[in-house]
């Protein structure tokens, strides 16, 4: 059985761009673009901590970052990754959704606000529940998404939209925006299960991507980052291709299984691994860009500008066990980090103008003229 097989269906504009990766053969409306690639190697394994971020002991996550890294521009552009939860469904499968609750709930965690940066909810059991001060309310079953940009200013409240006794599992992640999308119009989005990007392999092996490059959230950002999840049943392998614009963070973390092996490295669960490109090592040189084979395609696609040659490839392997996995890959902002509870800017002097306008009540810039609360 080919475990490095895959194959990837992206409509852009008229052109249909097959990405069927065998040994490093990919395909772009009918035509063969050969690529090598780049060998990543893990650099460090960190273990995730304990973190209650609502303050409420009652409710706490597993955070893989940033808190067991040193400083958080080592996770550069991404901010947080925050686990809920425990993984109980089958892997490879689609979750069962638990329906609507009986009753009306309060949501779980209350009205809050945020501004500067992007924030995607992954609900991979449950469901999830939102609100905000745009005037967005919304549910999204199990193994859907809700991304939210922040920007200049917006209040949300989350959570609560589960039945009694339902399994709940999924992700808060944060990733940071550039100074120039820092005071932008905040905007908030519901991607339910059917429509996040996906593919299975013969074996069974489930690749979603969740938000940036190939995925449906986030689409101004495709050459900044991109958030995948992969499910894996026991004893299989699989080979993840990261384009080559993605390469600065890459970032995997394991939130299911025993062990699994990420570029022949134990990761253990609830571990993150950081990866960077093994300069030691030299490229692939059975298989080399044939530029004769870019033209005549039409439409802007071609072996040039959908490429991925000098892309690097992930390699996953689980054994007796189901191995799940987060990945991240992004271009570095670099630059200044401020940083104080829900707000993320680039200085010292803009969280606090942040603050004083939450004291004032005009920190919102864009907001619906009604009360948004009473939902």
């Amino acid at each position: 059985m080919n475990h490095g097989y895959f194959l990837l269906i992206i409509y852009y504009s008229s052109t249909i761009i097959f990405f069927g990766l065998f040994n490093n053969i990919y395909y772009i409306h009918g035509q063969t673009c050969k690529t090598s690639y780049q060998k990543l190697k893990v650099a460090d394994i960190k273990t995730s901590k304990v973190d209650y971020p609502t303050g409420d002991k009652k409710f706490s996550v597993l955070e893989a970052f940033p808190s067991p890294f040193d400083a958080v521009e080592e996770v550069d552009p991404f901010l947080i990754c925050h686990e809920w939860g425990t993984s109980k469904k089958i892997m490879g499968m689609r979750a069962i959704d638990p329906g609507k609750p009986k009753e009306k709930q309060k949501k779980h965690v209350g009205w809050h606000p945020h501004r500067g940066f992007d924030i995607v909810s992954y609900v991979k059991e449950g469901r999830g529940s939102h609100a905000d001060s745009m005037g967005n309310v919304a549910i999204v079953r199990s193994g859907g998404i809700q991304w939210m940009r922040t920007a200049s200013g917006i209040e949300h409240a989350e959570g609560g939209g589960n039945p009694k006794n339902a399994n709940k599992h999924g992700f808060q992640l944060w990733i940071n925006l550039p100074s120039h999308l820092k005071m932008s119009k905040p905007a908030y989005g519901t991607i339910q299960p059917e429509k996040i990007p996906e593919m299975v392999s013969p074996d069974s092996v489930r690749t979603r991507y969740i938000a940036g490059w190939n995925s449906a959230a986030f689409l101004d950002r495709v050459g900044d980052f991109t958030i995948i999840d992969v499910e894996m049943p026991s004893n299989t392998k699989h080979k993840l291709h990261i384009p080559p614009h993605l390469l600065d963070t890459i970032l995997v973390y394991s939130y299911r299984g025993s062990a699994g092996t990420v570029n022949l490295k134990k990761l253990k669960p609830h571990s993150i691994a950081r990866l960077i490109v093994d300069s030691s090592k030299k490229n692939n040189k059975d298989d080399v860009h044939n530029k004769e084979e870019e033209e005549g395609i039409g439409n802007g696609a071609n072996c040039t500008n959908y490429n991925m040659d000098q892309s690097a490839i992930i390699e996953l392997k689980s054994y007796n066990s189901d191995f799940g996995v987060i990945v991240f890959a992004g271009k570095r902002i670099n630059e200044k980090i401020a940083w104080r509870g829900p707000i993320v800017m680039n200085t010292w002097g803009e969280i606090n103008l942040a603050y004083k306008e939450l004291r004032n009540g005009n920190f919102l810039k864009e907001r619906v003229n009604y009360n948004y609360r009473n939902v």
